[in-house]
């Protein structure tokens, strides 16, 4: 008798290896096509966050009030992919937030061709050149490859991409004759996967204006942008005043951007230090300008009162200006009350300033 073999266990193997060849082709498909798409949109969103922040902080920087106002504001520098049971995700992404320029004495911001009247103008009678910078965010994802770096630059953020730069938050240095200049102080270097607090710090602000007339030549503000002329162009067609904006590169992509005004015309002038980081340097008084009591006629045996301000190089009080004695001498005849030679020594208040009474 012959006996016919029984083939049925060799068709359970194949299709159990043609279900596994499947499963395997099917895990290859998911780590290969959609973890990548999903994991581009978990770094597609965290750029979208940090955008917004980081718009949190150019606001803070523009907008910090007066003496020792300080602001925090948290910036989530990189991001987590979501846990999965089987499929492989890269290394968490990371980004990196650093000033720029701030320790670079040739980027600065330059105020050319004004004066001042009264004992302001003293102070105002040739260029003020203060060193600034901008603040730089760059990410570093596995698959959102074409994510732009993120720049705050003098009062502007952008997004620059590689084919071109789009603006995130406008310029508020020029709105018709009011002129709003931010100096950027101290260095800052942080890189992590997590969230960063930056603290924007005032070191010069008040809300004090100084009124500014050109001395026969357009007043001109320059100062260093990693954009160009080709930007700030726009400043000529929206701001009546502005005549004119050039720019010079001085290499490494950066460009000396002047801005010049219309001659003839009184502008407001504020100016502000904000400092971020480590390094932050404060400012010391810079000169006296007289608030009231200067020119006064006064007949013997009257008195008056002389009010000075203290400010710093930015027009405002300084923080120190408690620890600043204002000396007073007298040239001529009369005395300072409460004083026999003559000469006088006064504090200046919280505000920077002191007060004299003089009698004749």
């Amino acid at each position: 008798m012959t006996l016919v073999g029984d083939e049925r266990a060799q068709s359970v193997q194949i299709g159990a290896v043609l279900l596994f060849a499947t499963l395997v082709i099917a895990f290859a498909s998911y780590q290969a096509f959609v973890v990548p798409q999903q994991n581009r949109e978990v770094e597609f969103n965290h750029n979208q966050q940090v955008q917004s922040e980081l718009q949190d902080l150019r606001n803070a920087i523009v907008s910090v009030g007066g003496s020792d106002d300080e602001r925090s504001v948290s910036v989530q520098l990189g991001t987590r992919y979501p846990s999965r049971l089987v499929a492989r995700n890269p290394p968490p992404p990371s980004g990196s937030l650093e000033t720029v320029g701030t320790g670079d004495s040739g980027v600065e911001l330059t105020v050319a061709n004004a004066e001042a009247s009264g004992e302001t103008g003293d102070f105002w009678n040739e260029s003020q050149r203060y060193n600034t910078g901008g603040v730089t965010y760059r990410p570093s994802y596995s698959v959102y490859a074409n994510a732009p770096t993120t720049t705050y630059d003098t009062t502007v953020l952008y997004n620059r991409f590689g084919t071109g730069d789009i603006t995130l938050a406008n310029q508020s240095l020029v709105d018709g004759t009011d002129i709003s200049l931010t100096v950027l102080n101290g260095t800052l270097s942080r890189a992590t996967t997590g969230t960063t607090s930056v603290d924007v710090r005032s070191v010069s602000s008040s809300t004090r204006r100084v009124r500014l007339r050109d001395d026969g030549d357009p007043i001109t503000v320059t100062f260093a942008s990693t954009r160009s002329a080709a930007y700030w162009d726009f400043l000529e067609t929206t701001q009546p005043t502005v005549t004119d904006v050039t720019n010079a590169s001085s290499g490494n992509g950066v460009y000396n951007v002047s801005v010049e005004f219309e001659r003839g015309r009184a502008y407001s002038l504020e100016l502000t230090k904000v400092g971020v980081g480590t390094g932050v340097t404060d400012e010391d008084a810079a000169y006296l300008t007289d608030v009231s009591g200067d020119g006064d006629s006064v007949t013997q045996g009257e008195t008056t009162e002389l009010t000075l301000d203290v400010r710093d190089r930015f027009n405002n009080p300084p923080d120190n200006a408690s620890a600043t004695r204002v000396d007073a001498e007298l040239v001529g005849s009369g005395s300072f009350r409460s004083t026999e030679s003559g000469t006088a020594s006064k504090v200046p208040d919280e505000d920077g300033r002191v007060t004299f009474v003089y009698e004749a």
